[in-house]
């Protein structure tokens, strides 16, 4: 088996090995990413950006990429690769073939960046291996417990009335990056977000600036999220439901017309829904988004979304925006993974403990 970079020659045979790999849960689903595999790394990091292929006798039987972004670490910038899209064909998946395009994926970060970044579901023994430092793969640090929230747009939520919500404008942009740089400061772990960053947040397939969503009190900004729906270069199609899943679809296909339950997929069609992503707020403050949710979730109630996914460390208190919502949640760890050879771990630890991460841009 050789390693190679990935090209656009390659890319009905990554769509064609995405739907080899489902994500298996109570609702199976796999990824289809055409008809550009490469569109996600094209427009979110077109200048680092890479993926790797495992070829065996021409035929593509895994793949790993990554992107990369700048992230304050206790409050210094660096450079991280965010290393996701591990997938590997059923026929495949024993022995060191996994291992095998790691390390090429270690070595190309490591010229890049010092700092290697991924998130492993909780539970799934086989990929959170990577984590513990096998052969020459570095060990990696476990810096957040994420909770992955699916919240159903069901119940229409009132909001306080104690804040003037509205969608945003490109007038709006400098009090934003201000909101960020202040929320920001309170984690350990968070991006980097000036001007550039941000205009190039409002470049990524489906983002713009009416995306973003604002909260204002006195005149001042005291929170902003944006709803991002990743439809127009990744969609989730339905293999199978489990026995629970199939009840619980049952039950709301029955209760929508009443109750304007969400839309609901069949096996074969896409499960639509949106992140909610690029949160801050002032002086952790929780009303404020917990009244942007509920304007979403309103919003959302009897339309073409199934869910909305809220992704929060475990520690933060801004998980109870979510008091009161319908929801199931998963977990899942991430790791830091530090590039430098023969790195100090005792060295390491997160001045302030809480994680911010934006996973809706991990692939």
């Amino acid at each position: 088996m050789s390693i190679r970079l990935a090209t656009e020659r390659d890319n009905e045979q990554l769509i064609e090995l995405t739907r080899q790999c489902p994500i298996q849960a109570g609702i199976s689903l796999f990824i289809d990413r055409s008809p550009d595999f490469f569109q996600i790394y094209k427009r979110m990091d077109s200048e680092s950006s890479f993926v790797l292929a495992s070829e065996e006798e021409g035929r593509i039987v895994g793949c790993l990429g990554a992107l990369f972004d700048s992230y304050l670490i206790n409050a210094e910038p660096f450079t991280v690769a965010s290393m996701g899209d591990l997938k590997m064909h059923p026929d495949y998946r024993k022995g060191r073939f996994s291992q095998k395009i790691a390390l090429s994926n270690l070595e190309r970060c490591r010229a890049l960046s010092r700092w290697g970044m991924s998130y492993f579901a909780e539970g799934n023994k086989a990929s959170i291996g990577f984590s513990q430092g096998r052969g020459k793969l570095p060990k990696g640090i476990l810096v957040s417990r994420a909770v992955h929230s699916s919240v159903v747009p069901f119940f229409a939520l009132k909001s306080s009335g104690a804040y003037r919500l509205r969608h945003a404008t490109q007038e709006d942009i400098p009090a934003m990056l201000e909101l960020y740089k202040h929320h920001y400061a309170f984690y350990g772990l968070a991006p980097v977000m000036d001007e550039a960053s941000f205009r190039r947040i409002l470049s990524y397939p489906g983002m713009s600036i009416s995306k973003f969503r604002l909260a204002e009190k006195d005149a001042q900004l005291v929170a902003c999220c944006a709803t991002w729906d990743q439809y127009d270069f990744q969609r989730f199609v339905v293999l199978r439901f489990d026995a629970k899943s199939s009840a619980i679809m049952f039950a709301m296909s029955a209760l929508r017309p009443l109750l304007k339950m969400p839309a609901l997929p069949k096996v074969g069609e896409h499960l639509r829904f949106a992140h909610l992503c690029y949160v801050a707020v002032r002086d952790r403050q929780v009303a404020p988004l917990r009244d942007l949710v509920r304007a979403v979730l309103c919003e959302m109630r009897g339309g073409q979304h199934s869910f909305l996914n809220v992704y929060f460390d475990e520690k933060d208190d801004l998980r109870k925006c979510l008091k009161g919502t319908v929801s199931s949640s998963t977990r899942s760890l991430l790791f830091l993974f530090p590039f430098e050879e023969n790195y100090d771990y005792d060295q390491f630890k997160l001045g302030k403990p809480l994680v911010h991460v934006e996973y809706a841009t991990f692939v």
